[in-house]
């Protein structure tokens, strides 16, 4: 399912978007500042 991320991150598991609510906006593109803790 997609909540309406804008970017190819949108395809990622909800699961990681909830392991940390900031890692949400980080989706929006910025990867790498995903934090290690979302694995």
């Amino acid at each position: 399912m997609r909540l309406g991320f804008p970017g190819p991150r949108a395809d990622m598991p909800l699961h990681i978007s909830f392991s940390g609510y900031k890692s949400t906006w980080d989706l929006s593109g910025s990867d790498p500042n995903v934090s290690p803790s979302t694995s």
